[in-house]
């Protein structure tokens, strides 16, 4: 487990909420947004070098399992709450 001062400087920290853009699969984005919290650290995509976030449900549902998000879709990233 990160200590406090390392979540400081994590690209993408736990808890926190992303927004990102939905695609196809495959394919381009879709148009639209979706958020999520992060779960844990980023891992490289061996096929396309990207690195890709692992988000969970924002209402903490554990029976969801995570998402996988590609870096170039993230839109926005914030600490505390999803916005109501």
């Amino acid at each position: 487990m990160a200590s406090p001062t390392e979540d400081l400087y994590d690209e993408y920290p736990v808890g926190w909420v992303l927004t990102y853009r939905r695609r196809r699969t495959p394919g381009p984005p879709i148009g639209s947004c979706a958020i999520g919290v992060v779960l844990g650290p980023s891992v490289r995509d061996p096929s396309t070098g990207s690195d890709r976030i692992p988000l969970g449900p924002v209402d903490g549902d554990a029976g969801i399992p995570a998402i996988w998000v590609s870096e170039q879709d993230i839109i926005g990233l914030a600490p505390g709450s999803p916005p109501e």
